[in-house]
């Protein structure tokens, strides 16, 4: 058995200038923090924990409350739904993704997980409004990990236990990024 794993904005979604655009105005909205560097490759961890807990670190010298990070995905989520509704072409699959997921899911010898550096509330948005379908499918997201390896890992494991494998013969990751 063999197992793929695919990335979401830039990989499945065509979303990565709306999630930034909606990352940025959350923190703005909630705690007033402005001129975020949006080189994410500049962050020790590419991932949306890892990046909400350096811009803390950075501007206001702590690690976010438990309480801080619901708000802030809550308002990501919220701005997200909204550039949905004034502009639905901002959320897309990238093409062919789709039809890529149907496909994997007839073959007998392999199996799909997705692991994304996102949130997994953004991240199950993100591709229902993008119509693509991911029930029964493990997600592993930045819900579970600061590194985007260790997110992989979780989605291995995610897919393992969700698959009954013990260990996959191969496990390919597709993504944009490194």
């Amino acid at each position: 058995m063999q197992l793929v794993i695919f990335d979401i904005d830039g990989t499945l979604t065509n979303t990565n200038k709306i999630d930034e655009n909606c990352f940025v105005r959350a923190f703005a909205l909630e705690f007033g923090i402005f001129g975020i560097n949006t080189n994410w490759a500049e962050y020790a961890y590419t991932t949306d924990s890892g990046i909400t807990q350096q811009i803390f670190q950075e501007k206001l010298e702590r690690l976010p409350s438990n309480e801080e990070l619901v708000r802030l995905k809550a308002r990501f989520v919220s701005l997200l739904q909204e550039a949905f509704i004034n502009n639905q072409d901002l959320f897309s699959e990238i093409s062919g993704s789709a039809n890529v997921l149907a496909k994997l899911q007839l073959e007998s010898d392999w199996r799909i997980a997705i692991a994304t550096g996102g949130w997994r509330e953004s991240a199950k948005l993100k591709l229902q409004k993008s119509n693509i379908q991911i029930e029964g499918i493990p997600l592993a997201s930045a819900n579970d990990a600061l590194s985007r390896e260790d997110i992989i890992k979780t989605a291995i494991i995610k897919a393992e236990n969700a698959y009954q494998v013990e260990n996959f013969q191969k496990v390919v990751f597709v993504g944009d990024g490194v």
